[in-house]
This record gives C-alpha cells, structure tokens and sequence, in this order.
C-alpha cells in the first residue's frame, strides 16, 4: 500500500513499538474507539493508544491542523497495530475493560 513519506515514518515507528510488546503487557487491558471523519467507528479490544510526534515535522502556521506531525497508534493484542492521523478522526478514546460479565438470562 503506498503512503505519504510523514506516514511511512510513523508506520515504521509504530511497526517497531508493535515488535517490543508481549502479549502479557497490562495496557492490552483497556479497549479503544476511534471515530473516523466520515463516521466510521472502530473499536479494538484488548488494546491501547499511543501518540508520536514526527521530530522532521516543521509547524505550519497557515495550516489549521492542531495536530500536525502528530500520529496516533493503536497497539492491538491480536490485530496488530494501525496507525491514525488525528486530523483525519472525529474523536478517539481509550476505555477501561468492565472486569464483570454481563448477565445471563434464563
């Protein structure tokens, strides 16, 4: 899949954060939701959020982007990892697992 040069390096990043973590790390205990622009929702379990800020990335004032050279990581248990850019996202979260099942019905 070809990418933007400022993706392909928060993609390589990301690719080498993924490759550090165990399955047994306490942060794949939360879950994420991100909320894309168009109103795509997507929720990981068993996952956890990350942001990197791109070091190469120069500020642009005229740009409105509030988030520029910024990317956010989703680092999944079993999805591997995807990676966003925050200007493209209507919001996101990172949620605490109910430690409860749901109840039963008879």
């Amino acid at each position: 899949m070809a990418m933007s040069v400022p993706m392909q390096r928060a993609y390589d990043v990301a690719k080498k954060y993924d490759e550090t973590l165990t399955a047994i790390d306490a942060r794949f205990n939360f879950c994420v939701r991100i909320i894309h622009e168009e109103g795509t929702y997507y929720w990981f379990e068993c996952a956890f959020l990350v942001m990197w800020k791109d070091p190469q990335t120069v500020h642009d004032p005229s740009n409105a982007d509030e988030h520029q050279g910024e990317w956010l990581i989703v680092c999944t248990e079993h999805q591997g990892f995807h990676v966003f850019a925050p200007g493209d996202l209507y919001g996101w979260g990172q949620y605490t697992k109910s430690p409860t099942s749901p109840p039963i019905i008879p």
